[in-house]
């Protein structure tokens, strides 16, 4: 499906014409001319009275149809996104015209070309019938040229994550996806790696080949990397990629598994938004990750009781196999928290983990000491030696004697910060772990 700016002039011939009522049968913005050709009798009679999600198909002068579309009392983004979403599934031409651009609403553009590529969407790999939409082409009359160019980026973005998500799990091993990924990334002008079986034990990525390890596909890892040369800001996306998820050895009931082809879905969204992103040009780099594999049950599937070592942190115990996602996020994160580099991180948790006066043994030393009960000074612990700061960089904090700064404790300096990635796709530093802080392995 295709959409195009157009004038007011735009010819109808052949075409479905869409246009927005208010509730209470008022025009909306730029749709009073084709309003006026309606009998509000007529639209009365039939229960139309232009509220939200409501449509109506009915005969044109011009056009081969005219739809008209409710969007409530006052019409909102959101409301103008899910109305052209409503009008494109009523068309029965391979071309229409939109009118819902004029509404008076921020972003009037965005939310048409959305609603309508979105509304628009079918996933017809695998179907025989002949009942898909005829629309191909959907003309926007008024709408601003910039702003729909945007709009289709995004839409499409969503088009190729929701392709990914339906396509069946027999058609979608690891390696399959990954080439896909990295396919459509590649097109976009973002480096890709694919990294395989061999590649990943040579990682240490202990938590995704514990939930790999019942399976016959073998997992793979996809690293996506956009790095423009305005880049503004560091960007770490990070997707659960289960290509499909039985449970593992604590198996789902079969009502909870038909639909776990989509287990995937997290991986699929955050490499099309770093297609988007690409597409568009934004200025901050983007590094994204996604583990992917099958949690099946197997011969050498993952027991409950057994422990992974994932590629940073403490060691896990598998206690339920049908935990995989937050295990193979685990190895996703730590992977993303050794190529991001923000910078000192903010102490804005020295306030909880404040460093102690007594000496800490070395099998013990970690970046910042266990927490201390405040003491009656404010900022310092109650050892007098605490870190005097608010939002300090690490590199800058020192310990203190009655206002006299000294060396800063070796046991202080992180290696790295940890790494938390937001729905939103903010990233935040918390307390990472001194490089010596890991006990050694023993056999």
């Amino acid at each position: 499906m295709e959409t195009t700016t157009a004038q007011a002039d735009v010819a109808l011939e052949g075409a479905t014409l869409i246009a927005g009522v208010l509730e209470g049968l008022l025009a909306a913005p730029g749709s009073e001319a084709a309003l006026s050709q309606v009998a509000s009798e007529t639209l009365i009679a039939a229960g139309f009275e232009g509220k939200q999600g409501q449509t109506i198909s009915l005969q044109h002068d011009v056009a081969a149809a005219l739809v008209l579309v409710g969007l409530g009392e006052d019409a909102s983004f959101e409301t103008l996104r899910s109305a052209s979403g409503n009008a494109i599934r009523q068309v029965k031409t391979e071309r229409a015209v939109s009118l819902l651009a004029g509404a008076d609403v921020d972003g009037a553009t965005r939310a048409v070309v959305e609603g309508s590529i979105l509304g628009g969407y079918e996933y017809r790999n695998y179907k025989t019938d002949d009942d898909a939409l005829k629309v191909e082409t959907i003309e926007i009359v008024g709408a601003d040229a910039d702003m729909h160019a945007d709009a289709v980026v995004l839409a499409e973005a969503t088009l190729l994550a929701r392709d990914w998500v339906n396509t069946p799990a027999k058609d979608k091993a690891p390696q399959v996806l990954a080439d896909s990924f990295a396919s459509f990334a590649r097109e976009a002008g973002v480096n890709a790696e694919i990294w395989d079986l061999a590649r990943i034990s040579d990682e240490g990525l202990g938590a995704l080949l514990g939930v790999a390890a019942g399976s016959d596909r073998d997992p793979r890892v996809v690293v996506l990397e956009y790095t423009p040369e305005d880049a503004e800001t560091h960007l770490a996306m990070v997707g659960k990629g289960i290509t499909f998820d039985s449970g593992g050895l604590s198996i789902k009931p079969s009502a909870s598994m038909e639909e776990m082809k989509d287990d995937m879905a997290g991986a699929a969204a955050v490499v099309a938004a770093t297609v988007g992103i690409a597409r568009l040009g934004l200025p901050v780099r983007v590094t994204t990750i996604t583990p992917l594999t099958d949690n099946v049950i197997g011969g050498d599937a993952t027991r409950p009781g057994d422990v992974l070592r994932p590629v940073e942190g403490p060691t896990i115990e598998v206690l339920n196999t049908d935990a995989e996602g937050r295990l193979i996020l685990a190895d996703g994160l730590g992977l993303a928290k050794r190529r991001l580099s923000p910078g000192p991180p903010q102490l804005r948790w020295a306030r909880r983990w404040r460093p102690c006066s007594a000496p800490i043994p070395t099998s013990h030393r970690r970046c910042c000491a266990p927490p201390r009960r405040r003491g009656r000074s404010s900022g310092r612990c109650p050892c007098s030696r605490g870190i005097e700061a608010h939002s300090t960089p690490i590199s800058q904090i020192s310990r203190t004697s009655r206002g006299a700064a000294t060396e800063e404790p070796s046991w202080l300096r992180c290696s790295s910060p940890s790494t938390q990635v937001t729905a939103l796709g903010r990233i935040s530093t918390s307390p990472g772990r001194h490089a010596a802080a890991r006990p050694p392995v023993k056999s």
